[in-house]
């Protein structure tokens, strides 16, 4: 078999899980970049945990949430419009919902939009921590620890730095989730998220939140100080089509590419990526025996494997076109940024 999807989880999360009930969830924004197949990573992880609970005995339930409302406030003045995103939001939550219906199919996964957690127990918690920042420091410290270098402003109140951190720390709480799935880079919201301040705000009392973190991902054709550069940083995210500059980044391989392109991009790719694929590959692959499904090796033959995902792909492709689309009404999403004259991306 190619290797097993690598998450970093401890080891007793599941094995020693006590409760009835698990729900297993993950989170991410996109852009108008199309679908970069690292992500699917992310996705069947969540799928493999709440399988091996499910095996368990334990009654288990899968959420696949799209940061709408996050891509919505970050890209508020952003040129392509508010139609293109939600374009790109519509596509994603399809993608989403054929990845569920032909790769998890025994599983309960339901595909949302964080939007449709917006309500007043949401508020309570974004306005309630932002209410409690300017008297309690270590609060304060430990929600600005969780924002990204990026967004937060010198000149900017930790009320205004914290703006996207607490909308985060809102969507886990109101998920409900048990166990979340993400990149490494989103440890520092779970331990916020861990925080009894924090969790103290949310109506239900949940349980602290388990982090389980897929392996970080990269581009192809980088050169090597650049490759350094990125291991440092974390990879690049991993649900997104667009390089530093927001720009498409042509060396991603997407759901889009024809067999030609992704065989290409493999022979570029460093092995870190190749596995990822062969990963992702060997996940798709329903029956153990396909010739495709074999041990990962340092000499991995990439028109095989190039082969093989474009299958897999061609067969994912009619799914997304027939799932249904999302439905917008009665859902308002606030898009005003929190500090007008300063403008935040991501």
């Amino acid at each position: 078999m190619y290797p097993h999807l690598q998450t970093t989880l401890p080891t007793d999360a599941l094995e020693g899980y006590s409760r009835d009930t698990a729900q297993v969830m993950t989170a991410m924004t996109f852009d108008t970049h199309g679908q970069p197949v690292d992500y699917f990573k992310q996705v069947f992880t969540a799928f493999k945990i709440a399988g091996q609970l499910q095996a368990q005995g334990v009654t288990t339930d899968v959420q696949l949430l799209v940061a709408n409302d996050a891509v919505m406030h970050n890209h508020h003045a952003n040129p392509n419009g508010r139609a293109s995103l939600e374009q790109a939001a519509s596509e994603r939550y399809r993608t989403l919902g054929a990845l569920a219906d032909q790769y998890a199919s025994d599983l309960d996964v339901q595909v949302a939009y964080t939007s449709s957690l917006h309500d007043a127990a949401y508020d309570r918690i974004v306005d309630g921590l932002g209410d409690r920042l300017e008297d309690d420091r270590t609060l304060r410290k430990l929600l600005l620890h969780a924002v990204p270098d990026h967004r937060c402003d010198p000149d900017a109140t930790a009320r205004e730095n914290t703006a996207y951190t607490r909308r985060e720390l809102a969507v886990i709480l109101r998920s409900g989730a048990d166990i979340k799935v993400g990149p490494a880079r989103e440890r520092n919201y779970d331990a916020a998220a861990r925080d009894s301040t924090v969790r103290e705000l949310a109506p239900d009392d949940p349980d602290p939140v388990v982090g389980a973190y897929v392996t970080d991902t990269y581009p192809t054709n980088v050169a090597p100080e650049t490759l350094a550069k990125l291991r440092q940083s974390g990879g690049v995210l991993p649900y997104k089509g667009s390089g530093p500059n927001h720009a498409p980044d042509r060396n991603r391989i997407r759901l889009q590419d024809d067999v030609e392109a992704i065989n290409m991009k493999i022979l570029q790719a460093p092995p870190q990526l190749t596995q990822d694929l062969a990963a992702i590959c060997s996940y798709m692959s329903s029956d153990s025996s396909d010739s495709h499904a074999r041990e990962y090796r340092d000499d991995v033959d990439a028109e095989e494997l190039a082969a093989a995902l474009n299958e897999h792909f061609a067969q994912l492709r009619p799914e997304i076109d027939q799932q249904s689309d999302y439905d917008t009404t009665g859902v308002t999403i606030d898009n005003t940024p929190d500090k007008p004259e300063t403008t935040h991306t991501s």
